[in-house]
């Protein structure tokens, strides 16, 4: 009967891993115990499972693979264990607790019942689109940071957010975004963008705004 990676013995699994870094191989099958090569610029591995990893294939990890593990739209609760990879993908799980992923690169946890995100500072890159988020204060430092379709109301400390999506959002003042690169401000409640000349792209479809006399020096305005 053959064996899937997963279930192989950690050495095992480890040299495979370093086989395939070596190659550039983006991804292999969870259900083969051979690499599968990918057209991809990015040096690393991709692990793909509707279910969790086993001990000895956390235990195989180094720090140099770049895994992205995807138990989207699987019954997984506990995540404890999966701090360490590059790519997380969450979406539709029963996680609650992300307390220990912190330093996963991009983590994907849109239509979950996660609430506390203190610990996901220093994500690069993070969905929480459609999630019961309010409390956003520790986000300032998220690269790209999708919070569409929350209750969030209070965005003082995301200016430093390189790309911040707050459609369908609660948001009314967005006076502390200037420094935003890529602003989503559709289907909000956002009246006053006087202090919006700085960014980039804005896109204001589908808002009340009427004065846009500050946003001339914006290079791409939806409106």
């Amino acid at each position: 009967m053959n064996k899937t990676i997963e279930n192989l013995p950690a050495e095992i699994i480890a040299r495979t891993l370093d086989y395939c870094s070596a190659l550039d191989v983006l991804a292999f099958s969870s259900a083969s115990r051979y690499c599968h090569s990918a057209a991809h610029s990015a040096r690393g591995v991709e692990y793909k499972s509707k279910k969790k990893p086993t001990a000895a294939f956390i235990s195989a990890w180094r720090p140099s693979f770049r895994i992205v593990i995807d138990l989207s739209f699987t019954g997984v609760e506990d995540v404890s264990a999966l701090g360490g990879v590059h790519t997380l993908r969450l979406s539709c799980t029963n996680v609650k607790d992300v307390s220990n992923l912190g330093g996963v690169r991009i983590l994907e946890l849109d239509n979950t019942r996660i609430s506390d995100v203190s610990a996901l500072g220093g994500v690069y890159d993070l969905c929480l689109n459609e999630t019961d988020v309010v409390d956003v204060s520790a986000l300032g430092g998220v690269h790209t940071l999708d919070l569409s379709c929350t209750k969030v109301t209070d965005v003082s400390d995301l200016g430093g957010v390189h790309t911040l999506d707050l459609n369908t959002t609660k948001v009314e003042d967005v006076s502390a975004l200037g420094g935003v690169h890529t602003l989503i401000l559709s289907c909000t409640g956002v009246r006053d963008v006087s202090a919006l000349g700085g960014v980039h792209e804005l896109d204001l479809s589908n808002t009340k705004v009427e004065d846009f006399s500050a946003l001339g020096g914006v290079r791409k305005l939806i409106r």
